[in-house]
């Protein structure tokens, strides 16, 4: 079951809170102090019912982290494409669930039961705090069971442990203190809420950048230092004549593939090469991807050779000094003779194209 407990804006990213026992209560305590900085979703379940109902959030983009712990935390942080943050037993949260035990049941004997390991520490200072103590570590929901049996078997009658090991103590009869406190869940939710404005952050930037290259003219493609490809603009398979409907990564890499390796093996680039490809002269470059001073990949561009054509020549005509303008025209020529209307012809006919144009002469004939 899932329940949205702020008040929804689009505006602030999403976290989703999953927890199968009493870690669900404390998340729903500490939730609205962060109402205004992100929206939070309880997700009561765990394991491949929690991937299930969270599959759906993450397909629509409503969760951006997800916070858990224990052993569930890991199994999501496996089994999910978003983030997922765990929170954190530290050293004063076990001792002061051992100061609690201790004062409730004085004397009894006290079961500790660890996400993944058991501390050394405490075995070597149990001895100093005067108490029997007895841990146990687990990974999975069944190894929580068999944690609990065990530290009974032994002899405890008081467990501290997660939400699941708590509510096994109580059906075994046993006293229980739950592991986490709402520090801890403080300072995981404030993890969570740094990491989603990132994660937000990286994708607003994705989706910009993916919409400015899909609206170049230029054919744009990125390839990871695998040669995997990452992303390509429509104008990419429209100069390449790719087809849609066919695995267009091969395809593509059919038609620049020799470009592409010459790239990633020589780490160098590849410029202003004029490459035949479907029928088309096109100008392929591609130069590599460095990030942090690694490369990371390679990306690919195409061009028309016509447009570089035209887009040169649109260039020479801007930029051509204003002196060369005419001062007069065709019109002005003064004269009916055939040869004048061949001149006129002429110069009409290079007027049309940016090209030099010699005239020849005796001096005195009019060449100005």
């Amino acid at each position: 079951m899932s329940t949205l407990i702020s008040h929804p804006n689009q505006l602030r990213p999403g976290i989703a809170l999953v927890s199968i026992s009493r870690m669900s209560t404390l998340c729903e305590t500490v939730a609205p102090r962060y109402n205004e900085l992100a929206r939070f979703f309880s997700i009561r379940a765990g394991y491949g019912a929690a991937v299930t109902a969270l599959q759906a959030y993450v397909d629509a983009g409503t969760v951006d982290v997800v916070l858990a712990a224990g052993s569930n935390g890991a199994y999501l942080r496996d089994n999910l494409s978003v983030p997922v943050v765990m929170v954190k037993v530290n050293g004063f949260d076990v001792l002061n669930a051992i100061t609690q035990a201790i004062t409730a049941w004085p004397g009894e004997t006290i079961g500790l039961v660890l996400h993944e390991s058991v501390s050394r520490e405490l075995a070597n200072l149990s001895g100093w705090l005067n108490v029997a103590l007895k841990q146990r570590a687990y990974r999975s929901i069944d190894e929580v069971r068999a944690a609990v049996d065990t530290l009974a078997a032994e002899g405890c009658t008081v467990i501290i442990g997660p939400g699941m090991a708590c509510d096994l103590a109580l059906q075994a009869g046993l006293q229980c203190v739950f592991l986490y406190s709402i520090g801890a869940v403080e300072e995981a939710f404030e993890r969570s809420i740094e990491l989603a404005r990132m994660s937000r952050q990286k994708e607003s930037k994705r989706v910009r950048l993916n919409t400015i290259v899909a609206h170049l003219r230029d054919g744009v493609a990125a390839f990871d230092e695998d040669g995997q490809l990452e992303v390509v603009n429509p104008a990419m398979l429209d100069l390449l004549g790719l087809n849609r409907s066919s695995d267009v990564a091969s395809q593509l890499l059919g038609a620049v593939g020799p470009h592409l390796r010459e790239t990633l093996d020589a780490d160098s680039p590849s410029n202003e090469r004029i490459e035949q490809i479907g029928g088309r002269s096109l100008i392929v470059n591609c130069v590599p991807i460095v990030e942090h001073g690694s490369r990371s990949g390679a990306v690919v561009t195409v061009q028309d050779t016509l447009i570089a054509q035209r887009i040169d020549r649109s260039l020479r005509t801007n930029q051509r000094p204003k002196h060369l303008v005419a001062r007069h025209n065709l019109a002005d020529l003064i004269g009916g003779s055939p040869e004048l209307e061949r001149v006129r012809w002429l110069a009409g006919a290079s007027a049309a194209h940016d090209a030099t144009v010699l005239l020849t002469g005796e001096s005195g004939t009019g060449k100005e």
